[in-house]
């Protein structure tokens, strides 16, 4: 049930959080791209997610649960997209030698 003044509802009664607009795909972007010889899909889309899940890192200074939600997925979405393609194991790994040498 949502209250509101007058008989419509518009984007202004509903919290911030709600009204977000969620930019989309402009699929006029694909429709008279030529699909090249020996395209991979799938490594294509392997390497716009990672690149993705990067600028979300980025984007949140280093903050998963920001990142997250920058991309609009779950945390566990997230946190298992970081897995699939082996990020910050690096930096986990320099993170507990750090607290192993108390460096």
């Amino acid at each position: 049930i949502t209250l509101a003044d007058g008989d419509e509802i518009g984007p202004d009664v509903f919290p911030p959080e709600v009204r977000r607009v969620r930019p989309s795909f402009d699929e006029s972007l694909l429709e008279d791209a030529p699909i090249p010889p020996g395209f991979d899909l799938q490594a294509w889309l392997d390497a716009f997610e990672r690149r993705m899940l990067e600028r979300a890192l980025e984007q949140a200074g280093g903050v998963k649960v920001e990142a997250a939600r920058l991309l609009g997925i779950s945390f566990r979405s997230f946190r298992y997209r970081l897995a699939k393609y082996r990020m910050g194991e690096e930096k986990e790994a320099e993170d507990k030698d750090e607290r192993a040498t108390g460096s």
